[in-house]
């Protein structure tokens, strides 16, 4: 013979506990802000880019004349074997490029790449790439500087804040 359960006062089977409510409220909270539910503010203003400095490859628009309108170009680059990436601050790396796509997403990352790489897009600030050549070079961040060993690349510097130029310690 199994033991009784204890059974449940009708008035308590009937409602909730008051902490899953808790939970879906909050649930709900953190979803409304992760939507972006806006605050009321008009939206920022786009600032013009700032000028580019001595030796930087940059249009008013924040790309060199030879980079297109559109980045969508970027998917259509092929590189060989498995892309190359780095997502630790502070990285500090040389390696053959191998013709292969290069994605940086972290700061302060210290990278020697020779040889021909396929793209180079860099996501974050203070680091410093030199690479062989590059169909193409993306940045997006501050304090970004970029040399190239030969080539002529299609370049998108993002905000304008990024320094691009030919020269460096990679070799082509």
């Amino acid at each position: 013979m199994q033991p009784a359960l204890p059974s449940a006062s009708p008035a308590r089977a009937n409602r909730p506990a008051p902490r899953i409510g808790a939970i879906l409220a909050t649930a709900g909270l953190t979803a409304l802000l992760a939507a972006g539910c806006g605050s009321g503010e008009p939206a920022a203003t786009p600032q013009p880019p700032a000028a580019p400095a001595a030796g930087q490859q940059s249009t008013p628009g924040g790309s060199s004349p030879a980079a297109d309108t559109e980045e969508a170009d970027t998917q259509e680059i092929q590189g060989q074997g498995e892309p190359l990436i780095v997502s630790e601050d502070g990285t500090s790396l040389t390696d053959n490029c191998k013709s292969r796509k290069v994605l940086v997403t972290a700061s302060n990352v210290q990278l020697t790449l020779n040889g021909p790489c396929a793209l180079l897009t860099v996501n974050g600030n203070g680091s410093v790439i030199n690479i062989g050549s590059a169909q193409k070079i993306v940045t997006t961040g501050g304090g970004i500087v970029v040399r190239y060993a030969s080539g002529s690349p299609r370049i998108v510097n993002k905000g304008g804040a990024s320094v691009i130029t030919q020269g460096g310690t990679a070799t082509p």
